[in-house]
């Protein structure tokens, strides 16, 4: 329909527009009146009709920027957007870490006969803060070394009382803010029911019920309504064997998981033995925020929990609980090594790699083998020599140069494999306001070094020499006392523990310092060319830190 409305325009939203459009066709339509001035009465009128018309118009804006999933921004929105698509939003993720724990002698054991003992899963860690974990899977000791426990930060509720059935449909019935997604096990009047991704394939005899995060991030429990889904008769008890976690605050720090109920002593007379988490927990969050969402729920309806296709696998991986960033190398209908990053950046370790290995093979083509490894995170390193413009400040300058480089190279804003080009970098120095001009001085990335069917942490100081002007594989393997070095499988040269090493070639110096390290246990790596542009291949985000950026301004006191 045509609009026949003369005094205000279609794109006139705004107070402003709106008042002056009115004014000019005014002026129009009655000349006579020439006392546009604000103290006038009809001025006035005309002044509050506009500011209701831009609140009117604000009102509608909202309504249409709130009835899509890429632009509400209210969080009550999105729960019902996701409704519609039947996405099932995410509760709270415990943190996952490995647990390593040492023992330097060989055990000497209680009991006669006694040749080792088991630490079962579900065995507690904890951190002086109490903050406890919880193991989640056995573990068997028999000798002197390393051993690995994966971890996860959450806590069992054993046969809880959720309520008590009304015989209604659509019953629901709250799990609280910290209950762990997917972890419920249920039964009504001691009868098991089970938990579905949705009760949109449910006929009106199954016993099925959803777990659906409310607008307050508040976990229930929604039963059917004789259609989709069974109803629960009235009058029975429900009960529930879940998990609990602290969600975002359990990715505690490296080096801090250190007490345990387990008692070593009862078993053995070592006094030498350790535990610790080498590495940060990762993965804790609270319950899927909008962003999560916004990029989660379109990835849920276009697989349809089915990976055929390498974008297939990609997206799978991305809806697995606790990951964030993935990539994978991919043969199709044959294998995927699908490199996974944590939620939150960081290493993703065992439960994580675990879970999202069931999570995938749950939903992958039967002739497709699969591999979820950790991406893990390359650092870069670079030397800048910067001029303030004239009279402006070298540490402000400093300060804005460090800021803007850590944000675009942080783990938020790079991703697996991004290129580093020494044209952006440049660029975006060059183009602050206090900067005049600028010298990329040094640039090289210092690799990560990816354990294999392990999660000893590699002690040791890497730095990539000038002659590097290629990309390049290795691998170290530890036998003996010393480590074997591999350049493209093909062996190099034997490295000395304490000693620092260049290979032939100089791409490279590292020296490794000792951590207990096992026969057999293999990291590998991959060199980049030195003051080049770096195109990674090697599964890694590359970030900037700190420490790495080495820069100097140089203020102008005189005008050129």
């Amino acid at each position: 329909m045509a609009l026949k409305n003369q005094w205000v325009g279609y794109i006139s939203r705004g107070y402003e527009q709106i008042k002056k459009s009115l004014l000019s066709r005014l002026g129009e339509t009655n000349p006579e009146i020439t006392d546009h001035s604000e103290s006038n009465i009809l001025v006035i009128i005309i002044d509050m009709f506009s500011g209701i018309g831009e609140q009117l118009n604000y009102y509608i804006d909202n309504m249409a920027r709130e009835s899509f999933i890429s632009t509400a921004r209210r969080y009550s929105s999105i729960v019902k957007l996701t409704r519609l698509i039947d996405y099932r939003i995410k509760a709270a993720i415990p943190a996952s870490v490995d647990l390593t724990i040492s023992l330097p002698t060989e055990p000497i054991f209680k009991l006669q006969g006694q040749d080792e003992f088991f630490i079962p899963a579900g065995t507690k860690f904890s951190t002086n803060n109490g903050i406890d974990f919880i193991s989640v899977a056995d573990l068997t000791i028999n000798s002197s070394g390393n051993y690995k426990l994966p971890l996860s930060q959450k806590e069992f509720v054993d046969n809880a009382f959720i309520g008590n059935t009304t015989g209604s449909f659509n019953q629901s019935y709250s799990l609280g803010k910290d209950y762990v997604h997917n972890s419920l096990l249920l039964s009504i009047g001691g009868q098991v029911w089970e938990r579905q991704e949705t009760l949109g394939r449910s006929g009106p005899l199954d016993k099925h019920y959803i777990v659906e995060v409310s607008e307050n991030k508040v976990a229930n429990i929604i039963f059917g309504d004789n259609i989709n889904g069974a109803v629960p008769e009235g009058n029975q008890e429900i009960r529930g064997d879940y998990y609990i976690t602290q969600g975002k605050e359990g990715n505690v720090n490296a080096n801090t998981i250190v007490n345990t109920e387990f008692v070593f002593g009862d078993y053995i007379d070592n006094q030498d033995i350790t535990i610790t988490n080498e590495l940060s927990a990762v993965s804790g969050t609270d319950y899927e925020n909008i962003e999560r969402i916004r990029r989660s729920a379109p990835l849920s309806l276009r697989t349809l929990d089915r990976a055929v296709t390498k974008q297939d696998f990609i997206d799978i991986a991305k809806l697995s609980p606790g990951v964030d960033k993935v990539d994978l190398s991919y043969k199709c209908g044959e294998k995927a090594n699908i490199y996974i990053s944590p939620n939150g950046g960081g290493i993703a370790q065992t439960a994580l790699i675990n879970s999202t290995t069931n999570y995938i093979n749950e939903r992958r083509t039967l002739n497709t083998r699969i591999r979820v490894l950790a991406s893990g995170e390359s650092e870069i390193y670079l030397e800048i020599s910067a001029t303030a413009k004239f009279r402006r400040d070298g540490i402000s300058t400093a300060n804005d140069i460090t800021n803007a480089l850590l944000e675009r190279y942080s783990y938020e804003n790079s991703g697996i494999n991004s290129p580093i080009r020494t044209s952006d970098i440049i660029a975006l120095v060059d183009n602050l306001e206090k900067v005049d001009y600028l010298s990329l001085d040094k640039i090289y990335l210092i690799p990560y070094f990816r354990s294999i069917e392990h999660s000893k942490t590699l002690l040791k100081v890497f730095k990539t020499l000038q002659n590097s002007n290629s990309i390049i594989h290795w691998e170290l393997k530890y036998y003996g006392n010393n480590f074997k070095l591999f350049k493209e499988r093909a062996y190099e040269a034997d490295v000395n523990i304490g000693e620092e090493y260049i290979d032939k070639g100089s791409n490279f110096s590292i020296t490794i310092n000792d951590n207990n390290y096992q026969d057999g246990q293999t990291w590998e790596f991959t060199t980049y060319p030195y003051n080049k542009n770096i195109e990674t291949d090697d599964f890694t985000v590359p970030i900037l830190k700190t420490e790495n950026l080495k820069l100097s301004v140089t203020e102008q006191l005189i005008q050129n």
